[in-house]
């Protein structure tokens, strides 16, 4: 009898310090974090916020207790510091969830940087576990780049070398997809930041050359060897939202995108300059989601000089699905006609005439909206055979294209 007792008052006394044990974490790891399920699914929106520096975030060193234990599994995760401050070496997603839950994160969320440490530590998942396509976000930020809180100089290309970035494999290349949205550029900043990058796609919004508002993004352009030892072959796609700014080599520098499928580019462009895909021979998919369209092919078509470089139309028959060149310019509000904001001038006709048809580089009519009968737009259908007929690959489907 006093054996049964025993055993019952043992099981009590573990019951009431597991509920102590939780307790304590309660009040010590979720000070700054609060959870938003989602009705209907398993989704769970994790947020940091009210901290200061993301050294709060770390446990204390005197501290026994795995509170990681308690927290839910989180798909989207997000950081709002209180103020600005850098995403720097004391960030440890280890010290924050289990193995388990870091593989659960389909998005990471970052407000209100100073910038990024290209030293900080990024999210790992044991190579055992599928990787999943991974996104971070980074909101309302300036973009610069520091060194164990040092901010790194590129204007002069002085600190935009292999020795500042040797052995770095930081934060930003945890993840499959990268945006920047909302966010302040450096004057010019190194490539070398996404050195040893497993990033597919990059987006970076808000670009903008106006008369209003100065926002350039301005890579510095590596030399040939620095090129060579730090190009980077795993950006497929970019993604560019822009205002008033011409494309060139700056923005597109071949030390990252050298080897890119798919560009979309999205705003008010001013022009592209002549040589800017000369070094892009793995480009085959433009999209032009642009508000000044009549502007724009008045600034030149010489941009299209590189495009399909390798692709003759006499050996069309040989050629690959791979090597056909797609470019679309789409009315991103009305994708069924660009009127008002496009209505094919008689005057352009010289421009469509000029493409590089030989190279597999074609004007693709758009049917849509009835518009006024022009001579560009007669032009544009009596050619149509040339590559709606023999040279058109199956199993490709032209969605508004040009």
């Amino acid at each position: 009898m006093k054996f049964k007792f025993l055993m019952l008052f043992m099981t009590l006394s573990l019951l009431s310090l597991k509920i102590i044990d939780n307790n304590a974490c309660d009040e010590k790891s979720n000070k700054y974090l609060t959870y938003n399920k989602y009705p209907n699914t398993n989704d769970t929106h994790s947020i940091f916020s009210q901290f200061n520096s993301f050294a709060d975030l770390r446990p204390s060193s005197n501290s026994s207790l795995n509170c990681t234990l308690i927290y839910n599994i989180t798909n989207y995760l997000e950081f709002i510091p209180r103020y600005p401050c850098i995403l720097d070496v004391s960030f440890c997603a280890k010290e924050l969830f289990t193995t388990q839950q870091i593989i659960s994160i389909d998005t990471v969320a970052i407000k209100n940087l100073l910038g990024l440490d290209i030293h900080t530590k990024p999210i790992q998942i044991s190579t055992k576990y599928m990787r999943r396509q991974t996104v971070l976000q980074i909101f309302s930020s300036n973009l610069e780049f520091y060194s164990f809180g040092y901010r790194i100089d590129s204007s002069s290309g002085k600190e935009c070398n292999l020795d500042t970035y040797n052995n770095t494999f930081n934060f930003l290349n945890s993840f499959y997809i990268v945006k920047f949205s909302n966010v302040v550029y450096p004057k010019v900043m190194c490539p070398l930041a996404f050195k040893g990058s497993n990033i597919t796609r990059i987006d970076f919004t808000d670009i903008t050359n106006s008369f209003l508002r100065s926002n350039r993004l301005n890579f510095y352009v590596l030399n040939q060897t620095q090129e060579i030892e730090s190009i980077t072959q795993s950006i497929k796609a970019l993604f560019l939202s822009l205002s008033y700014e011409t494309l060139n080599e700056k923005i597109l520098v071949k030390s990252l995108f050298k080897y890119m499928f798919f560009l979309r580019i999205h705003g008010v462009i001013q022009g592209i300059e002549e040589d800017t895909f000369k070094e892009f021979s793995t480009l085959k998919n433009i999209d032009f989601q642009i508000d000044n369209f009549k502007e724009f092919f008045h600034s030149g078509i010489k941009w299209m000089t590189y495009l399909n470089f390798d692709v003759k139309l006499s050996n069309i028959t040989k050629t690959s699905l791979r090597e056909m060149a797609v470019i679309r310019f789409i009315y991103e509000k009305n994708s069924v006609s660009f009127d008002p904001i496009y209505e094919y001038p008689n005057e352009d006709i010289c421009i469509f005439k000029e493409f590089p048809h030989k190279r597999l580089v074609f004007p693709l009519i758009v049917p849509g909206k009835q518009l006024n009968c022009t001579c560009t737009l007669m032009w544009l259908q009596s050619n149509s055979q040339t590559y709606d007929g023999k040279f058109k690959p199956k199993n490709i489907i032209y969605t508004p294209l040009l």
